[in-house]
């Protein structure tokens, strides 16, 4: 028994509104830049004054923490130019996806500007980062580019 493969239908590009997305993306690598410089040049006063606000916290806990917030940032903006190439290409995957991780990046990015206790500048960092999240999303719902996946799924 032999198996046919179907061909996937052809990518049909975007329109140019997709183009939209390069500015919030932009904004959110740089953002992540900058707190990432940052961070490694303030580490140990960044983890210095986290054990002052909680001085029962263990030490390994407060790093994993701080790293963890540059890790969850660098994934960010290594994605979305990865993402952008795949969806200028035609991904309609991608197109959704883009619309789902900026929603919940912006959610979790906009909790965490809003509970935590960290040093203004990382709060700043993180409400910026919430408002290019919050800009992903609304350049991915343009009105062509919700026709483009409508027509094209």
């Amino acid at each position: 028994m032999t198996r046919t493969k179907t061909r996937s239908p052809a990518k049909v590009p975007p329109p140019p509104a997709w183009k939209l997305l390069m500015v919030p993306v932009g904004l959110t690598m740089l953002i992540v830049v900058i707190v990432f410089v940052t961070t490694l040049v303030q580490a140990d006063a960044l983890v210095a004054s986290a054990q002052t606000a909680d001085p029962s916290a263990p030490h390994g806990g407060i790093l994993a923490q701080v790293w963890g917030r540059v890790a969850f940032g660098a994934l960010l903006a290594a994605s979305w130019p990865l993402a952008l190439r795949r969806l200028g290409r035609g991904s309609l995957t991608v197109y959704a996806r883009c619309r789902r991780v900026a929603l919940i990046a912006a959610v979790l990015l906009l909790a965490v500007t809003l509970f935590d206790s960290g040093p203004r500048w990382l709060q700043i960092a993180h409400g910026l980062l919430a408002l290019s999240e919050i800009g992903i999303f609304a350049a991915a719902m343009h009105p062509r580019m919700r026709a483009w996946y409508a027509e094209n799924r």
